[in-house]
């Protein structure tokens, strides 16, 4: 049950190697869990089950995460996208 509220660590290092559209949908994934332990539904034993995955953003394990990420992204070309209204 708790497989979809959580997420895998990534050592920066792996980060660098991933293409930006994966990099992208990690910090969805990252964006999307709970809050805390204490604002979601889970059970005192999915906690423990899951201890090794991210799973709340109140954790140093998501703020490392969500700080590794950004920075490997900043560190990428950014190529604007084109307004359509621009276009000829």
């Amino acid at each position: 049950m708790a497989k979809s509220k959580t997420v895998e660590p990534v050592p920066k290092n792996r980060l660098e190697g991933m293409h930006t559209g994966s990099l992208i949908k990690r910090l969805e994934r990252l964006r999307a869990l709970n809050e805390s332990f204490l604002k979601s539904d889970w059970t005192d034993q999915e906690k423990i089950e899951n201890s090794h995955l991210i799973s709340f953003k109140d954790t140093n394990l998501w703020v490392t995460a969500w700080a590794d990420v950004k920075e490997v992204l900043s560190r990428r070309e950014h190529i604007k996208r084109s307004n359509k209204r621009t276009k000829s």
